[in-house]
């Protein structure tokens, strides 16, 4: 009979189970990165994007946002052969040449709306790529950018203007006719630079904040308080205001503050242009698609050639190029947009029906 000390069968067994789990370790730092997946899993849904790359286009991992944010059909694939992806591929060869935990970043327009921050490091298993949106600071910026350099070109004129009969006034042998005349050219020129001002800001707000508050409003009063505000001025101009509407309109999905905006805009384009003795009406209709908002005039109407840049900022036509500040109808434009509406403008210069058709559809809130 054989006796085994259990002393001996004690340590065979720790001895055992030190090389196991030594083996296991050494295996797990031989296994391939496609099979150490437990960090991405942690990352599957987070804010942030996650991709790692492997091989020369190839990435075998890519979490819910990286395939937002990239356009990437799935979690496992090959890059496509765009410009976003050679130049990740291209920051990603610099980030192997780079010490160790640096990496590379860089900022890219993956589309037209969507601008991506990523960060690149090479790793022994796969290049690791972090991604972050930065469209809506990329958005704010632009707008930054856009508002001083239009605001510039834009005040060029008016001030020049402003100092020009400033020096006027400072004459001692001017008229009291030619010496009223400079004030009143101030102080109107003083009044363009305020609107022009103010319709620059809520463009660059616009810009900035790519949605509105939207909700259930009801939209009769809203256009009836429009037009109490503006009878006034149409009256100066011995203009007809008309209000056309369906006896029960649905409320409809808008951002009260802005919808006002755009038929005060509108309706004041139109008192701008029109003659004496035009009529200008405002029809809603309900449709089956939507509440249906019009206002249309008697007025000269904008040539075929104006007609589709209108909508462009600081665009005025060829007729009246120095009335208003030619950003109206861009704020009307911007404002719909992001109402899921589309402005429509019409409009002729000869014939019965000469004039200038608006309109755009509203979404109901029921």
């Amino acid at each position: 009979m054989v006796i085994i000390d259990a002393r001996y069968v004690l340590y065979s067994m720790i001895v055992l189970a030190l090389g196991m789990v030594i083996l296991a370790w050494w295996l797990g730092t031989r296994t391939p990165a496609r099979r150490r997946a437990p960090l991405a899993d942690e990352w599957e849904h987070a804010p942030l994007g996650l991709l790692i790359l492997t091989g020369h286009r190839e990435y075998h991992r890519a979490n819910t946002t990286a395939q937002h944010l990239l356009g990437l059909p799935g979690p496992q694939g090959i890059l496509p052969d765009i410009p976003w992806a050679r130049t990740l591929l291209a920051d990603r060869a610099e980030a192997r040449l780079m010490e160790e935990m640096r990496g590379r970043y860089h900022q890219v327009e993956i589309a037209e709306d969507r601008v991506v921050r990523w960060w690149v490091r090479s790793g022994p298993y796969g290049d690791i790529v972090l991604l972050w949106d930065v469209s809506a600071y990329h958005r704010a910026t632009e707008a930054a950018r856009m508002l001083l350099s239009t605001l510039a070109h834009e005040l060029r004129n008016p001030l020049g203007t402003i100092r020009t009969h400033i020096e006027i006034l400072h004459l001692t042998n001017v008229p009291p006719d030619m010496r009223q005349q400079s004030l009143n050219i101030l102080r109107d020129e003083a009044a363009r630079l305020s609107h022009l001002v103010d319709q620059m800001l809520e463009l660059a707000r616009l810009d900035a904040t790519p949605e509105l508050d939207l909700r259930p409003i009801d939209i009769l009063p809203l256009v009836e308080q429009v037009m109490t505000m503006l009878r006034p001025h149409a009256e100066k101009k011995e203009l007809r205001l008309d209000l056309i509407a369906d006896a029960a309109l649905p409320p409809v999905l808008a951002d009260p503050e802005r919808l006002y905006q755009v038929f005060f805009n509108l309706l004041d384009n139109a008192i701008t242009y029109c003659r004496p003795g035009d009529t200008i009406t405002i029809a809603l209709e309900d449709q089956q698609g939507g509440v249906y908002c019009e206002v249309r005039d008697e007025g000269p109407g904008i040539s075929a050639a104006d007609l589709p840049r209108i909508t462009r900022r600081f665009y005025r036509g060829t007729k009246a190029p120095g009335e208003g500040s030619g950003l109206g109808l861009a704020i009307v434009d911007e404002i719909l947009k992001r109402h899921d509406s589309t402005l429509h403008i019409e409009s002729r210069t000869e014939g019965p029906e000469r004039g200038t058709r608006a309109s755009f559809t509203l979404r109901k809130a029921t």
